[in-house]
């Protein structure tokens, strides 16, 4: 349920930013704020964007989602695959290697062709599909394989697929809110 609603969030969201994004302007000299009001101009935009609503509500749900995720492949299969310390910790290690390089070339090649291919509302759905589909496979097949594969989806596959598309996603906010709104999301919801 917690990775469906993630999903259905992005899906609407992504349908709603097809309608209504507009070409961005950029600010003048004349259009530049004090501090205190570019803040209370972000988040007056926050209260009535839809798409920061949105943005909002998925972010919350994959935060639950994410830490359900995590743990269940940290907290129980890790510890019993890995009763030992030593060899949870040389497995840790060389996961890390391995999932670290494979984030890297994901970023490179595949984020890159995904964007191109399919935009930025598609692509953001690529995520929230891929940690449904983990959530499932943890169901059905709690394991070491399926808690390794859940771990590098929530952890490598969000910081290669899943941050590339979502911050593009900024650029249907003013150009002039972008720090305001970033700040909201990623300081004040998602910390």
């Amino acid at each position: 349920f917690f990775a469906a609603v993630p999903l259905a969030i992005s899906f609407y969201s992504s349908h709603k930013l097809e309608q209504n994004v507009a070409p961005l302007t950029r600010q003048t000299n004349a259009q530049k704020h004090s501090f205190f009001d570019s803040l209370k101009t972000s988040f007056q935009f926050i209260r009535t964007s839809q798409l920061m609503l949105w943005s909002t509500a998925a972010v919350l749900f994959f935060m639950f989602s994410a830490r359900l995720l995590e743990f269940y492949y940290q907290g129980i299969i890790y510890p019993q695959a890995f009763p030992d310390t030593q060899d949870r910790a040389a497995f840790f290690g060389q996961y890390e290697i391995i999932a670290n390089i494979s984030s890297l070339i994901i970023q490179l090649t595949f984020s890159r062709w995904l964007l191109n291919k399919f935009g930025v509302s598609q692509s953001n759905m690529v995520y929230p599909v891929l940690t449904l589909i983990a959530g499932l496979g943890l169901l059905v097949a709690p394991g070491l394989l399926m808690g390794v594969i859940a771990h590098f989806i929530n952890q490598e596959l969000r910081q290669s697929i899943r941050s590339p598309a979502s911050n593009l996603l900024f650029n249907a906010i003013p150009h002039h809110l972008w720090a305001g709104c970033k700040a909201y999301l990623n300081g004040l919801i998602y910390p």
